[in-house]
């Protein structure tokens, strides 16, 4: 997950359907464990990413929103 020159993500929640509750992931990138959950189990199906915790360059706090994605092969 990337949001513009200059921020960085700490953070973010994603929930799949295979996941019975939402998984904490730490940094910009999906843990490759949860990659292969999703292809496996979840394809076509809704995938949320929310409570994304970003900051700019000067370390401020940044809100983003959250997002959705379908997974397709």
């Amino acid at each position: 997950i990337s949001i513009g020159k200059g921020c960085t993500i700490a953070s973010f929640l994603i929930t799949y359907p295979s996941s019975p509750t939402p998984v904490l992931v730490k940094g910009n990138t999906i843990p490759d464990d949860i990659i292969y959950q999703i292809s496996k189990q979840c394809l076509g199906q809704m995938i949320f990413i929310t409570e994304i915790v970003a900051f700019d360059s000067d370390n401020n706090l940044i809100n983003v929103k959250p997002m959705t994605l379908i997974p397709i092969k």
